[in-house]
């Protein structure tokens, strides 16, 4: 596992490489970064499986422009990660109880906005 100080770093230094792209590519890519982030949170809400690797996809989208989304991409990176180490680890019990528990919320935000 890397550390998010890593993390952060080698996205800030792949900057170089995109900062060679034209800016229509640049705007296209923030363009689909932001795209995908207005999506992605709420599915990570309801979906963390789907929702958090979109969230991930966005920020990485976002982060060979933005300092901000570097630090988020980092942070949200080494903690899914982590998560899915506990998960891996818990027993089918647990991870009944987890999926449960996900779902219930899920249903819950739904019928409350609905």
């Amino acid at each position: 596992m890397s550390s998010q100080q890593d993390l952060v770093d080698g996205l800030i230094a792949a900057r170089a490489r995109h900062a060679d792209r034209g800016p229509g590519i640049r705007a296209a890519q923030i363009g689909a970064g932001l795209s995908l982030l207005v999506v992605a949170i709420p599915l990570s809400v309801l979906v963390a499986e789907l929702g958090v690797p979109a969230l991930l996809l966005a920020l990485r989208l976002l982060a060979d422009e933005f300092d901000w989304a570097a630090r988020a991409y980092a942070a949200v990176a080494v903690r899914w990660e982590r998560f899915q180490t506990w998960f891996a680890a818990r027993n089918g019990a647990v991870k009944v109880l987890v999926l449960l528990a996900t779902s219930i919320v899920a249903i819950v935000l739904v019928v409350a906005l609905a």
